[in-house]
């Protein structure tokens, strides 16, 4: 199994990520269109009946700046290793959907049996981290998610002057709600994708975790309008703990603080979710799993690994999931050819700073 994740690399930091701005070039429609307020079902097509495993591809927040993210130092490094900007990200969703793949429910995964359309494949997606740390924000990533007038999802970004800006082309949550809207079949039912929250810097860039702050109210209300949107829209929350832990190593009575301290200030602002993506990839061991599940309600678990796994035992499910990063450019070519042609994707320009 791989574990994956920049805090692995010994920076000292959970490393996330924003994108690098897309051009006309790149193979996605250049005009966003506006998703509908309500999660838009594909049209109605012959179902079969999936056997199998899932697969399961997951990002962090894009980098949409490279020339700060991918620098040749130590944190640059870990950049380039563990996450990509928006211009690989625009290259991708177009030949995930040429290549049959249709966004699915982790929930419908889960619970099975699961019914695709007649020549797709089913997949799931998630995002781990974003919540645009501060060491994100001053590495070329975005600040944090925001509704527009109309009410859809854009990530709001800052200028080295302090200029504020929303944009819908340089993070995957606008960015895939656009393709969707213009590929309703790449979506079964809607469905986009899992977001994965911790909580120590706070919640979508809103810094929830200042429990003091004057406007802390404000604060939770903006999350929770987001939420609301973003659930309405297609997307799933999940807890990546509280403080990003290695859940394989920590002691059981340290996992409890974490997962309570998750369930006391983040999940009043995301909601009830029994999904737990597993931080670093490290799957818990047996006796904090079972008090994951019966103290605080978890019964799907995300792993890391290079092979699709879909284990379901006691009420229990657990999922492996791939990580789509530099690391997997550089070693993963081959295995990551049913979704996309690596060649065709990466940066390299953005890549060599």
């Amino acid at each position: 199994m791989i574990r994956c994740s920049a805090a692995a690399a010994g920076l000292g930091v959970v490393l996330v990520l924003t994108g690098c701005g897309g051009s006309a070039h790149d193979a996605v429609t250049t005009r966003p269109v506006t998703p509908s307020t309500t999660a838009n079902p594909i049209p109605a097509a012959p179902l079969r009946r999936w056997r199998g495993p899932v697969e399961h591809l997951f990002f962090h927040p894009l980098v949409s700046s490279p020339r700060l993210a991918f620098t040749p130092d130590k944190l640059g490094q870990g950049f380039k290793d563990y996450f990509i900007d928006v211009r690989e990200f625009r290259r991708i969703m177009p030949q995930l959907y040429r290549h049959g793949w249709v966004l699915v429910d982790i929930h419908a995964v889960a619970s099975g049996p699961l019914l695709v359309p007649v020549g797709k494949k089913p997949l799931l997606l998630s995002i781990d981290d974003l919540n645009y740390n501060g060491y994100m924000r001053e590495r070329g990533t975005g600040w944090r998610l925001i509704l527009d007038r109309s009410g859809n999802v854009q990530v709001e970004e800052r200028t080295s002057d302090g200029h504020r800006r929303g944009s819908r082309t340089q993070e995957i949550v606008p960015l895939l709600d656009d393709f969707v809207a213009a590929h309703p079949d790449f979506s079964l039912n809607g469905a986009k994708g899992v977001i994965a929250e911790t909580g120590y810097e706070g919640v979508l860039g809103e810094r929830t975790n200042e429990l003091h702050a004057p406007d802390i109210a404000a604060r939770r209300e903006r999350v929770r309008r987001l939420v609301s949107r973003l659930k309405a829209t297609g997307w799933t929350f999940a807890s990546h703990s509280f403080g990003h832990l290695d859940f394989a190593h920590i002691p059981l009575d340290r996992a409890v603080r974490d997962a309570t301290r998750w369930r006391d200030e983040v999940e009043p602002l995301v909601g009830k979710t029994d999904v737990f993506i597993y931080a670093f990839g490290a799957l818990a061991p047996p006796s904090t799993r079972v008090v994951l599940t019966r103290q605080f309600g978890f019964r799907i678990f995300c792993s890391i690994d290079v092979n699709p796994v879909l284990q379901r035992s006691g009420g229990v499910v657990t999922i492996a999931r791939r990580h789509i990063d530099g690391f997997a450019f550089d070693g993963q070519r081959r295995a990551l050819k049913p979704f996309f042609n690596v060649a065709d994707v990466i940066d390299r320009g953005a890549r060599r700073g």
